[in-house]
């Protein structure tokens, strides 16, 4: 009966004793929770933080990278050139100022002339004279003509458009003189011929006014049916009427039957001109000019 009742005894205290383990491992199932919940809670406050940061540095490294087509802006401005101070002894006074050169502009276009409005333009002109300069002195407007040159060409002179320019011819003691007025880009020729010729004195005072040229007296008329030929040449030479020497010279004039005529000139080096064909009427004269070429 002892054995019994000390089994019973044992068996009654068990159920307490295994309530309170039961109640120990839910404590510590509980605090273990308690704890892996707030390490999950420390975990994520630290995690989120960090994923913002991160995601905040992605896209601002995506907005500072520039795209292919769009060059990426900068606000860098010039800095402002810094101003010396200038010296105590400075005086403007002893330093030039330099006036800026105008821009070029181009020229304007001239306004159209209005109806009966003339425009005068100086052109230039070319006039030559043709003489016997071995003989003769020419003057134009008071400077002496260039005669022939040593190859022989006479250049003539350039002379502004207008006039009328003051031609002076003076032959042995005698002057006469041509007034001339030239077109622009005109060449005119005058030929001076020294046959008979006959002018008034030349002026002792170049500023008094020229005297009145004398009258040159008649040349002879050509015979009935007749008429006349004046030749000149450059450089000098014979005269030839279809193929015959006429013994004259050039400048020189030859009296020649009516009708159809050849004219050359036999330069002194032996070469021919090229035939120049006139027609002479009863009384008429004509003026031919030769070059020889070169």
């Amino acid at each position: 009966m002892g054995s019994y009742f000390e089994l019973s005894k044992v068996d009654g205290m068990r159920p307490a004793h295994s309530q309170k383990i039961v109640y120990a491992l839910s404590a510590l199932i509980a605090l273990s929770l308690f704890a892996a919940a707030a390490l999950l809670l420390s975990e994520r406050e630290h995690l989120k933080p960090l994923a913002q940061s991160e995601q905040e540095s992605a896209f601002v490294a995506f907005q500072a990278e520039p795209t292919p087509d769009t060059p990426a802006e900068t606000s860098e401005r010039p800095e402002p050139i810094a101003q010396t101070d200038l010296p105590e002894d400075f005086n403007p006074d002893d330093w030039d100022v330099l006036t800026p050169i105008a821009e070029e502009r181009p020229a304007e276009a001239p306004a159209p002339l209005e109806v009966g409005q003339q425009q005068r333009r100086l052109r230039p002109a070319h006039l030559t004279v043709i003489t016997d300069f071995s003989k003769a002195q020419v003057t134009v407007n008071g400077l002496p003509y260039p005669a022939y040159s040593e190859d022989g060409e006479n250049p003539g002179m350039v002379l502004p458009a207008g006039g009328p320019h003051r031609v002076v011819v003076d032959y042995s003691g005698n002057q006469r003189v041509y007034e001339i007025a030239l077109r622009p880009n005109e060449a005119r020729m005058l030929m001076v011929e020294l046959t008979n010729y006959n002018g008034a004195p030349v002026a002792s005072n170049s500023a008094a006014a020229p005297p009145k040229p004398q009258e040159k007296p008649e040349e002879p008329e050509a015979e009935d049916g007749q008429g006349r030929i004046t030749v000149y040449s450059r450089p000098r030479g014979a005269v030839l009427v279809n193929g015959s020497d006429r013994g004259q010279q050039t400048p020189g004039t030859v009296d020649v039957e009516a009708g159809r005529h050849e004219v050359q000139v036999r330069y002194e080096d032996g070469e021919v001109s090229e035939k120049k064909v006139v027609r002479v009427r009863e009384g008429s004269r004509i003026k031919l000019f030769f070059r020889q070429s070169n």
